[in-house]
């Protein structure tokens, strides 16, 4: 297997488990258009076309998916850094986006 087809899979593969619910996922904000919103982790407790709810020890937060870079753990254990531009939409809707030049 050549390495490009070696980077596609691992691609699909990856995106795979981003079209899943990520409802339950332990999720960290990296890197955030406002500096307060960095260093947040928690458990994803809900997602909407444009948000991500997350429980942390303290609270309930509402937070964009756009303009946020996160690592989320998946189901596996591994961990994925994802832009959060990538997880706008509704959940549903997911599945039949198409990533280009990723």
């Amino acid at each position: 297997m050549s390495n490009k087809n070696k980077k596609d899979c691992k691609k699909a593969s990856v995106w795979k488990q981003l079209t899943l619910s990520l409802i339950g996922l332990k999720v960290w904000i990296v890197k955030s258009s406002s500096k307060d919103l960095e260093g947040i982790k928690g458990i994803i407790r809900d997602e909407t076309h444009n948000l991500l709810k997350i429980e942390t020890k303290n609270k309930l937060l509402s937070i964009p998916k756009s303009h946020q870079i996160f690592t989320i753990e998946i189901k596996d254990g591994s961990k994925l850094l994802v832009d959060g531009q990538l997880l706008v939409g509704n959940p549903e809707n997911r599945i039949k986006k198409k990533i280009r030049n990723w």
